[in-house]
């Protein structure tokens, strides 16, 4: 964003409208995952890779079989962030 306000000499709210963003994501920076969600990452990574056709939801019920305390919606979230997916049937 910064780069675009030095490169054309635009205001913030002019590059932000330019690129299709809201000004509020340009206030803040990003905040460090934590180890927690880091783990959690892995695992869906390593899970994906083990059993391609099963999804988030059967992931999600693996993470509470092994009696991991976890909300479904975060599941889902962190997989869909992770670009991970399920192969389409032939």
């Amino acid at each position: 964003m910064s780069t675009l306000q030095d490169r054309f000499g635009v205001s913030q709210r002019r590059a932000c409208t330019d690129l299709g963003q809201h000004r509020s994501t340009q206030r803040l920076t990003p905040p460090e995952p934590s180890e927690c969600e880091v783990q959690l990452r892995a695992w869906l990574r390593a899970f994906a890779t083990r059993r391609p056709p099963w999804g988030w939801r059967r992931a999600y019920k693996e993470l509470r079989r092994y009696g991991r305390q976890v909300n479904a919606k975060r599941i889902q979230r962190l997989w869909r962030d992770e670009g991970l997916r399920v192969p389409a049937q032939k």
